[in-house]
C-alpha cells in the first residue's frame, strides 16, 4: 500500500510523471498497478496511451490507423453527437487498454521460452503403456482405458475457495468401447471428439463424434469392413474431411457437428499414400485451405518436396512452395512450424544439417500476404551452428523458430532442456526442466517433445511399484509446461477468424514427407 504522504505521484507534474514511467518494464508495469487505487488509475491511462506507443509501436500504428479511419467515416458521414464521441473516446481508451494487454502478455510469453521458466506445470495421463493412442487438440487431451474414453481438460481453474490453481478433473464418456478396439481417436479444439470403432463380431467401422463438455454423441455412421476407409485427412473449423473409401480415389466432406455429407471430390491430394501426419487444414481468407506435403525429388544429401494448398470443397491446387529439405537426424521429418505470436501469420520450413561432427539449422520463414493470398518469402534462410550443444541423432527435438528456442531429450533422459538461440552464434543459452511425476512415481523414459503456442508438451512413460513385492507398473504421462496466457496467444481457439494457420485436430504441425 502506498503512503499518501510520500508517494512521489502526489507531487511529480504531469511530464515528470510520464518521464518516470517510461523506464518501467511491462512487468514493472503490471505490478504498480497493484499499489493503490491512484496507481492503478494513472498507470491505467499510461498504458492505454504513451506505453502501448513506447513498448509496441507497430500496434500503436495499427490501432492509430484503425481509430483515423471510423473517424473519417463518421465524419464524411456527417453523423454523431456529443454523446457518441464520448462513447468513441471510452472505446478508443479501452481497445488501447486490451491492446497493450495482449501484446504484452505475448512477449511475457516470449521472455518466459527464452528464459526457460514456465509460469506453471502439471501432469496428465495418457492411459495404457501399450496402446499409445491418445489425442491432444486445442485445451483437450482424451483417451480409452479400459472400456471407455477418458478426457481432461488441459490447463487450470482457479477454486472458489482458496483462489489456488488447479487442474480440471478427468471426466468419462458415456460410450461402451474397449481399447483394442479402438481404430482411431482425434479429439478437436472446439471440445469435439472424432471416435472410428471396429466391431469384430459385426464386421464393421463406426464412425462417432462426441461432444466433450456435454457427453452427448453428435453422430454416428456405420460401414462394413470391406468399405472401410483410412485415417480421415483432416479437421477443419466445421468440417470433417475423409477419404470416401479404402482406394483413397476420393474426398467426402461431412459436416463436424451434424455428419450431413456435403460434398463428394476426386481426390485433390498429391500422392495417394499420403497420410494424416502429412496433411493438416488451415484457414486461409475465411475458408478452408487443406495443406498437404509431396517429395519430388529425393537425392543423397537432400529432398526436394513440395508445399500444396488445397481447395478441398472445388478439389483443385491454389499455390504450391518448392523447397530443399536436408536430410537430417530423421531422413522422413521435415519441420513446418507455424508462428504462435500475436499477429503474426506465417510459418517457418526448419531443417536439420548434420553429419557425426556438426549440426546445423537451417530456417525459411513465409508470410501471408492478405491481398494476394499467397504465401511470400520472407528474406533469406537462417542458419544456427548448434554443433556443441550435443544433440545426438535419437534425441527428441522440437521447435519454435519465432520465439527462437528449441526443446530437446534425450529418450533415457528424464528432463528436456530448452535452448535460446536468442544468443550469439555458438553461445546459446540452455535450462533443464523438471518433471513434477506424481508421488511413488518416476520418468522411465521421454517418448516426445512438442511445442505448441505458449505450451511445451513432454510424453514419458512413468514407472511405479504396485505393491511391496516390488512389481513395477508402467503408464503413458504427459507434463505441459506453461509458459504463457494461452488466451492471449495465436492459439487453436481463433476459431472463425478469417486466418488460422494452426491445426484444430491436434498439436504441433506438419512433419513427415515419406
Amino acid at each position: 500500500m502506498s503512503d499518501e504522504s510520500t508517494d512521489p505521484f502526489l507531487y511529480l507534474n504531469y511530464d515528470c510523471t510520464y518521464l518516470v514511467l517510461q523506464y518501467l518494464s511491462i512487468h514493472d508495469l503490471a505490478h504498480a498497478q497493484l499499489v493503490c487505487n491512484l496507481w492503478h488509475i494513472l498507470l491505467r491511462e499510461w498504458v492505454g496511451g504513451p506505453a502501448l506507443r513506447l513498448h509496441f509501436p507497430d500496434a500503436w500504428k495499427e490501432l492509430r490507423q484503425e481509430e483515423e479511419e471510423r473517424q473519417t467515416a463518421e465524419m464524411q458521414g456527417n453523423i454523431g453527437n456529443d454523446g457518441d464521441m464520448l462513447e468513441d473516446a471510452h472505446d478508443n481508451r479501452s481497445s488501447r487498454l486490451e491492446m497493450f494487454n495482449l501484446y504484452a502478455s505475448d512477449q511475457a510469453c516470449s521472455e518466459a521460452w527464452v528464459s526457460g521458466r514456465p509460469k506453471v506445470t502439471y501432469n496428465y495421463p495418457l492411459g495404457h503403456p501399450l496402446g499409445n493412442m491418445y489425442t491432444i487438440a486445442g485445451d483437450f487431451i482424451a483417451w480409452p482405458q479400459g472400456d471407455s474414453i477418458f478426457w481432461q481438460r488441459v490447463g487450470y481453474q482457479e477454486c472458489e475457495s482458496n483462489a489456488q490453481l488447479s487442474q480440471y478433473p478427468v471426466k468419462k464418456l458415456d460410450v461402451n468401447v474397449r481399447r483394442y478396439n479402438v481404430h482411431f481417436i482425434r479429439a478437436h479444439a472446439a471440445g469435439l471428439l472424432l471416435l472410428v470403432v471396429y466391431v469384430p463380431e459385426e464386421r464393421v467401422f463406426r464412425e462417432h463424434v462426441f461432444h466433450l463438455e456435454t457427453g452427448k454423441e453428435l453422430w454416428v455412421k456405420q460401414r462394413d469392413e470391406e468399405s472401410g476407409r483410412p485415417y480421415p485427412i483432416a479437421m477443419g473449423m466445421d468440417r470433417l474431411y475423409l477419404y470416401h473409401n479404402n482406394t483413397r480415389r476420393g474426398v467426402d466432406t461431412y459436416d463436424l457437428r451434424t455428419g450431413t455429407l456435403l460434398a463428394s471430390q476426386p481426390s485433390c491430394l498429391p500422392d495417394a499414400d499420403i497420410d494424416n501426419r502429412q496433411t493438416r487444414i488451415w484457414r486461409l481468407g475465411g475458408r478452408d485451405v487443406l495443406v498437404a506435403l509431396s517429395v519430388v525429388n529425393v537425392h543423397a544429401w537432400h529432398i526436394d518436396a513440395l508445399i500444396h494448398f488445397i481447395d478441398p470443397d472445388q478439389g483443385r491446387t491454389i499455390d504450391t512452395i518448392l523447397f530443399r529439405h536436408h536430410v537430417g537426424l530423421d531422413p522422413r521429418a521435415v519441420k513446418v512450424r507455424v508462428s504462435s505470436r500475436l499477429n503474426e501469420f506465417a510459418f517457418a520450413l526448419v531443417s536439420e544439417v548434420c553429419d557425426e561432427e556438426m549440426f546445423l539449422l537451417k530456417i525459411q520463414t513465409f508470410d501471408y500476404d492478405f491481398a494476394t493470398g499467397k504465401f511470400v518469402k520472407r528474406g533469406s534462410s537462417e542458419w544456427f551452428d548448434l554443433t556443441d550443444l550435443d544433440i545426438k541423432p535419437a534425441d527428441l527435438l522440437d521447435y519454435d523458430p519465432f520465439r527462437r528456442v528449441i526443446a530437446v531429450a534425450g529418450r533415457r533422459d528424464i528432463s528436456p532442456r530448452i535452448i535460446s538461440l536468442d544468443g550469439d552464434m555458438g553461445s546459446f543459452t540452455c535450462r533443464t526442466l523438471a518433471i513434477n511425476t506424481p508421488a511413488g512415481s518416476v520418468v522411465g523414459g521421454l517418448e516426445n517433445v512438442i511445442i505448441d503456442g505458449s505450451r511445451l508438451y513432454v510424453c514419458y512413460e512413468s514407472v511405479h511399484c504396485m505393491d511391496d513385492s516390488g512389481r513395477l507398473a508402467r503408464k503413458h504421462e504427459t507434463a505441459v509446461f506453461e509458459f504463457g496466457t494461452r488466451s492471449n496467444s495465436s492459439s487453436h481457439l481463433s476459431l472463425g477468424g478469417e486466418v488460422c494457420l494452426h491445426p484444430l485436430d491436434s498439436i504441433g504441425d506438419l512433419g513427415r514427407l515419406i
